[in-house]
């Protein structure tokens, strides 16, 4: 499907499962395991437009993309708009150079 869409000029933004959550399912559909996330990898390291792919903090994750451009941010996430918030860093992993510098959300 990808390829289908992918041109010099198309910008392809990319949300899956976090890794290593175990059996994640989505609408009924199997569990999105580790060769998923390879598969997924390849492909974006064919194509010929930009991507941004967001991914919570993982080694594998950090060595599975290791010849892209991977931007660590911290997050907060929460249930509610209470204070009961919890801290975690997430991925902007590309395979172009970004010019913003201290992303915060």
């Amino acid at each position: 499907m990808v390829s289908s869409y992918d041109r010099s000029t198309t910008f392809f933004y990319c949300d899956p499962p976090y890794y290593g959550l175990a059996d994640y399912k989505s609408q009924g559909s199997k569990p999105f395991a580790k060769e998923d996330h390879i598969r997924l990898k390849e492909c974006l390291s064919k194509i010929q437009g930009k991507f941004l792919l967001s991914i919570n903090d993982h080694p594998e994750i950090r060595e599975l993309y290791s010849g892209f451009n991977i931007k660590q941010v911290e997050v907060r996430y929460s249930v509610c708009r209470t204070d009961k918030s919890s801290k975690a860093s997430e991925l902007f992993i590309s395979n172009y150079e970004s010019k913003v510098a201290n992303w915060k959300f």
